[in-house]
């Protein structure tokens, strides 16, 4: 069977199915697509309950989707065999605290921060998302606050220029954007297409947020 229907089952969610294509190619668990493997594409298409199958009788996670898996046994044990996989991206360019993040494991990532991750390490893709973007896009204000005391910048850009001020603005979360304004968030600064965090909370029907962040 051809990766692209390996590829597809994942996407759907299909359990049965990837394990069929998995008993009739083993090779699949080392497929690729976009340089992004079976374990990491379950992950991003919200199918993060396939790992199981698609670990079984293959080689254990690698350091990026042990994180975005919340393997943290696994994690400790690629970090005593080889430290600088701390802040080793993945091949689709993500960084791992940012996939620990992001997918909801506060405590993994918080273990990776005290052993000294990147906290301000973008992605080396066109989302360009630093871990303080997805710790306020999972509305994790614990590890926002963690980030911003170990020195992320709180005006981080990421794609289209949008800041974690932006993403909380267009989530409607008061105790996020407090947060981040206590930390000296920049409520001026402009998305690529000219709009400022009021501007993205009103877009989303959050008027009252919306007065709160104008700038001065």
């Amino acid at each position: 069977m051809s990766k692209e229907e390996f590829f597809e089952a994942i996407r759907r969610g299909d359990e049965a199915a990837v394990r069929a294509l998995l008993d009739e190619n083993p090779a699949l668990r080392k497929a690729k697509v976009d340089g992004v493997s079976p374990i990491l594409y379950a992950c991003y298409t919200g199918h993060g309950s396939l790992t199981p199958a698609l670990l079984q009788g293959g080689p254990p996670p690698e350091f990026g989707e042990a994180c975005a898996i919340g393997d943290e046994t696994r994690v400790l044990e690629l970090l005593e065999a080889d430290p600088t996989a701390l802040n080793a991206f993945t091949a689709d360019g993500f960084p791992p605290l940012g996939l620990a993040i992001f997918f909801g494991h506060p405590q993994l990532a918080r273990r990776l921060i005290q052993r000294g991750a990147d906290v301000n390490a973008h992605a080396k893709n066109a989302q360009r998302v630093a871990p303080i973007h997805a710790a306020v896009a999972v509305n994790d204000r614990q590890t926002v606050a963690l980030l911003l005391e170990r020195g992320a910048d709180v005006n981080a850009r990421q794609e289209s220029g949008f800041t974690p001020l932006h993403g909380a603005a267009g989530r409607g979360d008061p105790e996020m954007i407090k947060l981040l304004l206590n930390a000296h968030a920049d409520r001026s600064l402009l998305t690529a297409d000219g709009k400022t965090p009021a501007d993205v909370a009103l877009e989303h029907g959050h008027a009252a947020l919306a007065q709160q962040l104008r700038p001065a």
